[in-house]
């Protein structure tokens, strides 16, 4: 992008433009978003482009207007890290614009505004970080299952300490790792089906069912950016075979002790999925 700088008047043109373009951009979801990034008009250039895609990706809140010129790439790269439609030499744009057009002295004259921040109002998180998250449940679920039923609800119980909602994906994806067979069984089976399934609260299927909705993750499936984990195995199982398991215990014995840790889990677990309950979700 050749770097300029556009008349004042064109500049405010620019901005006030976006502000219209902005309030429609704030109420979107993620994936409706990116579309609507990518239907932007083209400017008169490059430059006078970016001014306008910046505004939305980057807007001129008071956080971000009292941050100082030398520090503001820094903060914007920062910003970057963790936004899905952000492309590599926005915020160098971004930190060009406010050197070069006087942007914090219009806004203090009156002449431009103080925007409002992002706002997801599904409560939503960006594609790179839900794929982290996924990705390391993942990784952990391998060593997971080597654990004995015991320290697998010991595990289970203290991830049920933090509750948020990058918890709650990485807990449900542990437990419930395959999520292309969900979405299936989601199409014909009832929640309390699945709950007694997998052996989990109702409101971890709710949640999971939430989950896809928001993050669009069955298409970050078909586009592969979300590996297929293919496992089977429900979470309470021990990988040694269930025959064995006949010829040492008593049957009767052994399942009083598995559904008692099970009966734990669902304890904590039921806290943790609290406001996913049905009478929760609207």
């Amino acid at each position: 992008m050749s770097i300029n700088k556009v008349e004042e008047s064109r500049y405010i043109e620019i901005k006030k433009m976006a502000y219209g373009y902005y309030a429609q951009y704030n109420s979107l979801d993620r994936p409706s978003r990116k579309h609507f990034l990518l239907a932007l008009p083209e400017l008169e250039n490059s430059y006078a482009t970016a001014i306008l895609r910046n505004t939305l990706l980057f807007p001129d809140t008071e956080e971000l207007l009292s941050v100082s010129n030398g520090h503001l790439y820094g903060v914007l790269k920062k910003i970057s890290e963790n936004e899905d439609n952000i492309q590599p030499g926005d915020a160098f744009a971004k930190s060009v614009e406010y050197a070069n057009q006087r942007t914090r002295q219009l806004i203090q004259n009156g002449t431009l505004q103080v925007m409002e921040g992002l706002k997801y109002p599904d409560n939503s998180i960006s594609e790179k970080e839900y794929l982290s998250l996924k990705k390391e449940a993942v990784d952990v679920f391998k060593d997971f299952v080597e654990l004995d039923l015991n320290k697998k609800v010991r595990f289970i119980c203290s991830c049920c300490q933090e509750v948020n909602y990058q918890a709650q994906i990485q807990l449900a994806t542990l437990l419930i790792p395959n999520d292309k067979m969900l979405m299936a069984q989601l199409q014909t089976n009832s929640i309390e089906e699945l709950a007694q399934y997998y052996r989990v609260p109702e409101s971890m299927i709710n949640f999971k069912k939430i989950e896809y909705d928001r993050q669009d993750t069955i298409e970050l499936i078909k586009e592969k950016k979300l590996s297929e984990n293919k496992n089977t195995l429900h979470w309470y199982k021990n990988l040694i075979d269930d025959t064995l398991i006949l010829e040492m215990w008593d049957q009767g014995f052994y399942k009083s002790i598995e559904n008692d840790h099970i009966d734990r889990a669902n304890k904590h677990l039921s806290k943790m999925y609290q406001s996913f309950s049905k009478t929760n979700i609207k």
